[in-house]
């Protein structure tokens, strides 16, 4: 009896088992340290029960199989899924993996955000490998190894090939959807999904930097190597190998939609031309292979195919070198490596210089080799020999003021100095304000007046129309009076943009009888 007693007693040192780091106080400055799977099981609830904002910093590999787990008949075990960190609570922490590697990650969930987090948000998740990472999850609101959801920086992450992530709507290797900064992150997983489904993130806005994917992606529709859905990101210096299926609509090899004006195309975005790329069933050939399913990128020319050869080459890991950013190690193996790999050691020299014209043709192939030759090339980005200087504008009611800039005749690139070298993309520093009229229908700014509209025909100009289909901001105000017989036709020039609406109705009933039909006419079809 007391032998069974003692038993009781004893701590269980099963899956439930968890132990508080000795080292650190959860701090930014002094991370706990985490040695083994039972202190980050302790990491994970204490986050999800008390604190969102501890950090954390990995300092051994860590195998969580004893923490979650499939079911097995033959040794009678019970299936357990991991509870991601950031679970109920959003994970607001840094989380150091201090380069080391996770393993066994197992998930099998029906609920929102899945991944080893489960949503982070206003912090930083960085240097961790995931092998043999398995997630599964119906759930639609976000699936990824790493993250279901994310509001932050991710960095330097890995997914080794033996893992695998299948999900619904937002899937992704890395992240199922969130907005932030991706960098250095690398995919080799096959990622399943249905909508939004991305090699690195499912649905994704923000920055995505030195990254590729190596893994097959599919999924129903929004289907691509690196992202599913991009709303307003920019894609800098990455890479698209894998084959990538879509079985309704909308997939590419590097992304399956943007539909953004906003989104932008930074260093060089090359994908695998020799991928196989399937929509609904069917292998696409000639000009049917997209990089982007549908919608584009601004800075298109440096969106560019290279064949298996040109990849195994060591051309394309040299233009990646010459675009990254100090943090960031593309490199590769000669005669070894298939691609250009993510934090490779071996550094790919050219014999000549290598230039990339903005039109998207390249001169100066040389000969590769990862030996520095007496003679090193250089790679550089080359634009237009006319280059268009816009002086700064000031702002008025109608007219946007902007920065002075420099702008490429050939790829339309826009930047702050002559020698093209500093890159913005937003060259307005203050909107145009619109009028401000007073009682006596003149602006107080400008002193414009409102103009009237007279039966038959008017030609009027719009200035310019900012805000939503269902709130639109006065710029172009017209009064009339309406006839008792007979139709008050506009025509009205847009400057090819989309407008919305008619006319606006005047402001008092002095100018408005009675209800008439207003007929407008735009250089683009308004939505009436």
């Amino acid at each position: 009896m007391l032998l069974l007693v003692m038993a009781i007693l004893m701590p269980y040192e099963g899956a439930w088992a968890q132990t508080k780091p000795t080292r650190g106080n959860g701090s930014v400055d002094n991370p706990y340290e985490i040695s083994t799977a039972a202190e980050l099981a302790w990491f994970r609830d204490y986050v999800n029960k008390e604190s969102q904002f501890a950090s954390a910093m990995l300092t051994d590999d860590i195998d969580l199989s004893e923490f979650c787990h499939a079911a097995d008949a033959a040794t009678n075990t019970e299936e357990l899924s991991w509870d991601p960190i950031g679970n109920g609570k959003m994970y607001c922490g840094t989380f150091d993996g201090n380069g080391k590697t996770i393993r066994n990650l197992y998930i099998n969930s029906t609920f929102m955000f899945e991944g080893f987090f489960g949503y982070a948000k206003n912090g930083c998740i960085k240097n961790i490998t995931f092998d043999n990472a398995k997630v599964k999850n119906t759930n639609k609101f976000g699936t990824g190894i790493l993250t279901g959801g994310f509001e932050g920086t991710i960095e330097n992450i890995k997914i080794l090939a033996n893992c695998s992530v299948e999900g619904t709507e937002n899937t992704g290797g890395i992240a199922g959807g969130g907005a932030g900064y991706i960098s250095n992150c690398e995919n080799r997983a096959m990622v399943n999904g249905t909508n939004n489904v991305g090699g690195i993130v499912g649905y994704g806005e923000g920055s995505l930097q030195n990254s590729a994917n190596y893994g097959d992606i599919s999924g129903v529709a929004q289907v691509g190597n690196l992202i599913g859905f991009a709303a307003a990101v920019n894609l800098n210096n990455v890479l698209g190998v894998g084959n990538v299926t879509a079985t309704d609509q909308k997939g590419g090899l590097l992304v399956g939609e943007s539909n953004n004006p906003w989104s932008t195309a930074s260093g060089i975005l090359a994908y695998n031309s020799n991928a196989k790329l399937t929509i609904k069933g069917t292998e696409q050939t000639g000009e049917a292979v997209k990089a982007i399913g549908e919608g584009s990128l601004t800075s298109a020319f440096r969106v560019k195919a290279f064949s298996a050869e040109q990849l195994k080459s060591g051309l394309v890991a040299f233009i990646l070198q010459g675009n990254a950013s100090e943090s960031a190690k593309w490199g590769q193996k000669l005669n070894t490596d298939d691609y250009p790999l993510l934090g490779s050691t071996n550094k790919v020299y050219s014999d000549r210089p290598m230039i990339m014209k903005c039109s998207g043709e390249l001169e100066g192939t040389g000969k590769y080799s990862n030996t520095k030759p007496a003679q090193e090339g250089t790679f550089t980005m080359q634009h237009g020999n006319s280059i268009i200087h816009h002086e700064s504008v000031d702002v008025t009611c109608t007219v946007d003021g902007t920065i002075e800039y420099w702008e490429c005749d050939v790829c339309n690139e826009t930047y702050s100095d002559e020698r093209l070298t500093q890159r913005v993309s937003d060259i307005i520093k203050e909107a145009a304000t619109g009028h401000n009229y007073d009682e006596n229908d003149k602006c107080t700014k400008c002193q414009k007046e409102i103009q009237f509209v007279k039966l038959g025909n008017n030609n009027i100009t719009i200035e310019k129309v900012f805000g939503s289909r269902t709130k639109i901001s006065g710029y172009n105000l017209y009064k009339f009076t309406a006839p008792e017989e007979g139709a008050l036709l506009v025509t009205a020039d847009s400057h090819g943009e989309d407008t919305y609406g008619a006319l606006w109705d005047s402001r008092t009933d002095r100018y408005l009888i009675k209800k008439v039909v207003v007929m407008v006419k735009t250089s683009k079809s308004p939505t009436m």
